[in-house]
């Protein structure tokens, strides 16, 4: 078996590292150039071969590997797994840091051939969360064995803090731009139904002033002001309809038409019982409540009169 060697070095320069990466952060307007930027400051000034960072999409229950310092760089974005598979989902699992100091011994170990993590032993991941809901893992790996020291452990999770405020950030400037987006494609559907409901009015004015009936092809589209209403103003594309524009014709089965005609009466019949029966009931209720009013009045108020 071999020897595990736990390294003791000098104290790490906590706030120098701190300072470095919320200095980056303030300048920084990209947020993948800023990812990069963290993990390659992590790799170095905690001295490990690689750092990387995971995403965690939710709706998916994946982590996606963004940045990393270390890994090959053709594996970012490709390099995906569940919560459930590899020590990085251990990490949400647990919602805890965890250290391993001979990773591919470990039985959660999950090789990824693309990222050339095979050179590396020594795994520490913290999570990212925000009000307990999980956000990502950052990852640091060494190619020699050794255990992370807890100031080491400590340091890596003030890290994971400051990156969790960078991907919240993230996401609410994105989903500011959704609804931006969406409001522009609200606006531009709004003018062309404005647009096509001028030119319907005036072609309408036109045929008008010809005095030619003529058919309108087009079609009038519309947009809803709230769910369920709408307001605006209609126009009647054909004229109204009456007895009189009714084509007398002949009817091919004269018996047939005067069954459907006796049925359509009956159907017309009971359905104005139906609603005879309805009002009886709800003014049956109307003078129960009524009774009742008059044999329990309201109680008087017993505020003193001034």
């Amino acid at each position: 078996m071999a020897r595990v060697k736990t390294t003791r070095r000098e104290a790490i320069p906590d706030l120098m590292i701190l300072e470095d990466i919320s200095a980056l952060i303030s300048h920084s307007q990209d947020l993948q150039e800023t990812l990069n930027s963290i993990v390659a400051i992590v790799a170095e000034r905690m001295e490990t071969e690689v750092c990387s960072l995971y995403i965690l999409e939710r709706k998916k229950n994946r982590l996606t590997l963004w940045a990393t310092m270390g890994l090959e760089q053709e594996s970012i974005g490709k390099v995906s797994m569940g919560i459930t598979e590899g020590l990085t989902g251990l990490v949400i699992e647990r919602m805890t840091p965890v250290m391993v100091v001979d990773a591919q011994a470990h039985p959660r170990y999950k090789y990824f051939p693309e990222t050339g993590e095979e050179r590396f032993h020594s795994f520490l991941g913290v999570p990212l969360f925000e009000k307990r809901m999980p956000l990502g893992v950052l990852v640091i790996q060494t190619s020699r064995r050794r255990e992370f020291s807890r100031d080491e452990i400590r340091l890596l999770k003030a890290i994971s803090a400051q990156v969790s405020g960078i991907i919240i950030q993230a996401r609410l400037l994105d989903s500011l731009k959704d609804k931006e987006r969406e409001r522009k494609e609200y606006q531009k559907r709004m003018v062309d139904a404005l647009r096509k409901l001028r030119s319907y009015e005036g072609r309408r004015l036109e045929r008008a002033g010809r005095g030619a009936l003529q058919k309108w092809r087009g079609r009038l589209a519309g947009l809803s002001v709230a769910p369920g209403f709408g307001r605006g103003t209609a126009y009647i594309l054909k004229a109204r309809m009456d007895l009189k524009s009714v084509k007398k014709e002949r009817a091919k089965n004269p018996k047939r038409e005067i069954e459907r005609f006796r049925a359509v009466v009956e159907r017309g019949i009971e359905q104005i019982q139906n609603l005879k029966q309805r009002m009886s009931s709800l003014i049956s209720k109307d003078f129960a409540n009524m009774e009742a009013w008059e044999v329990t009045p309201p109680v008087a108020s017993t505020m003193p009169r001034k």
